[in-house]
């Protein structure tokens, strides 16, 4: 998960509710629409990852190239659309 707060700038909040009584997480719970768009990025990232890069026993974890979170997001938790370049 925490890779996921690094990623997108946020707390545990963003995607998870919060009891009002108890101010505990409650993880379990699926109420925010957040939490739903993140697995949908997870399966995105996950088969982007699959599909165009290639891993096996002999990749050294900091030289492997894979999308994460922060790839798009940027530590923020609405990414920027690219601007466009002038073409000359």
């Amino acid at each position: 998960m925490d890779g996921f707060n690094a990623g997108l700038g946020v707390n545990c909040s963003f995607c998870h509710t919060e009891n009002k009584g108890t101010k505990q997480l409650e993880a379990e719970k699926d109420t925010k629409p957040e939490k739903e768009i993140t697995r949908n990025m997870m399966r995105m990232t996950m088969d982007i990852n699959k599909n165009y890069f290639q891993f096996n026993e002999e990749a050294v974890a900091q030289k492997v190239q894979a999308v994460t979170c922060y790839t798009c997001h940027k530590g923020i938790p609405i990414p920027e659309k690219e601007k466009k370049k002038a073409s000359r």
